[in-house]
């Protein structure tokens, strides 16, 4: 159970990492922020060197709003020069620090997720945290894009009609339900792509298409390439 507040990068290699049981990877040159109070499960690559570092913000009190915002962060960002050099200095340091000099790994500490935080686009003042019923809507969107996922079903989840659903994800995502529905299966295919050797046919059907064609179009219009371009892309062959 995380307790701090902690920045997880990747020098080589790869992370798999279960937040409340829900897997993502950490891969060479990103990074992921963890928050107090989630539960985690790291596992490493199995054919080859993993090397990583982390630093901490020890029992870091976050009031709602900014947890909610940290949590609505992609999973993982870039490990920047700016923050290697920040972590290049923190390791300098001995390890054996007194209370009184332990601030400076502190300060290097919060100055390495500031950067952070910056490289993913976080303003300077804390995200307001999602009207609740959009945040059900968000996470049903999260937790079914492969299934029926119609306006409709959508706002039964949030308990609002149609029409005032749509205008909360216009003046707070900037998108429409289905836009974000289908963004959402789209991301998942890519995913299915980089990590499986599963056919476009069967990670369209999948990931909610009721069409490979549908798919590689959608594929296209968010890449700029065909599904099997993007995965000899992403494969290196």
């Amino acid at each position: 159970m995380q307790k701090n507040l902690q920045l997880v990068y990747i020098y080589e290699g790869e992370a798999r990492i279960k937040l409340d049981g829900k897997e993502q990877r950490l891969r060479k040159g990103e990074a992921t922020l963890l928050v107090p109070g989630r539960e985690e499960d790291f596992s490493f690559s199995k054919t080859g060197r993993t090397r990583h570092g982390w630093c901490e913000v020890r029992e870091a009190q976050l009031d709602k709003t900014v947890r909610g915002a940290y949590e609505r962060l992609p999973f993982s960002g870039s490990f920047t020069p700016d923050m290697k050099a920040l972590a290049k200095m923190a390791m300098s340091l001995r390890p054996d620090l007194r209370a009184s000099e332990r601030c400076f790994y502190d300060a290097l500490a919060q100055a390495m997720m500031a950067a952070y935080l910056s490289a993913a686009g976080f303003g300077d003042e804390p995200v307001p945290p999602l009207p609740e019923p959009l945040r059900r809507a968000v996470e049903k969107i999260e937790t079914n894009f492969s299934g029926a996922c119609s306006v409709e079903i959508l706002a039964k989840t949030a308990g609002v009609t149609g029409a005032h659903l749509i205008r909360l994800f216009r003046q707070h995502l900037g998108t429409t339900p289905m836009r974000g529905v289908w963004k959402r299966r789209v991301e998942a295919g890519a995913q299915m792509l980089r990590e499986t050797g599963l056919g476009v046919s069967e990670v369209a059907y999948q990931c909610g298409f009721q069409t490979p064609f549908h798919f590689s179009r959608m594929v296209r219009k968010h890449f700029g390439r065909s599904p099997r371009a993007y995965r000899r892309k992403m494969w290196g062959v």
